[in-house]
């Protein structure tokens, strides 16, 4: 059995598709653009207004493709996995359709500043593929956060990054930074 293909087409005349993730959601569309078809990504606000080039395909932005093959779509559309190396996020429950990303790093003083960059780097992700939020979800935004700063005894320093998200923030977050240690 294969797999659930991550993205579908869905034609809306003949140079113009809309492009749906798995969940059936609006994440750009394809435009036939001299000669080839080119991805323009889409993204909305909390209070559901259009973000031409945003969302979470705004690093797939103008990715040309040479047609409207399903494979190289899939391929071409797929996030970039970007490695971690200090912060390892655990998937807390669902409640009321937000999840928990919380992650914990704990270091000597000479990477404090790498395990901040690599907090402020996560940040910025979410920052650019989900410029609704952050905001409490009550209040339609699609993420939030708490970042915590802390030494303890011993020279060692602290960073806490606790997000919370929407499925479709959290389905992006797994795909990008890859899911909690088995």
């Amino acid at each position: 059995m294969g797999a659930v293909p991550r993205w579908r087409i869905s034609p809306i005349d003949a140079g113009t598709c809309r492009v749906l993730d798995a969940e059936g959601r609006h994440v750009g569309n394809l435009k036939w653009i001299q000669g080839q078809w080119k991805f323009k990504a889409i993204g909305y606000d909390a209070q559901g207004g259009v973000i031409p080039g945003g969302g979470p395909l705004t690093d797939r932005h103008n990715t040309v493709f040479a047609d409207l093959d399903e494979a190289a779509l899939q391929a071409g559309l797929a996030p970039v996995r970007t490695a971690l190396q200090f912060l390892a996020f655990e998937l807390g429950e669902a409640a009321e359709g937000v999840s928990t990303l919380e992650a914990m790093a704990s270091t000597p003083a000479a990477q404090h500043a790498a395990a901040v960059a690599e907090a402020q780097q996560v940040l910025d992700w979410a920052w650019q593929h989900f410029p609704q939020g952050p905001g409490p979800a009550d209040d339609g935004f699609d993420w939030d956060h708490d970042l915590q700063l802390s030494e303890e005894d011993g020279g060692w320093h602290v960073v806490t990054l606790t997000l919370t998200g929407s499925p479709a923030f959290v389905d992006a977050f797994l795909q990008v930074f890859g899911g909690p240690p088995a």
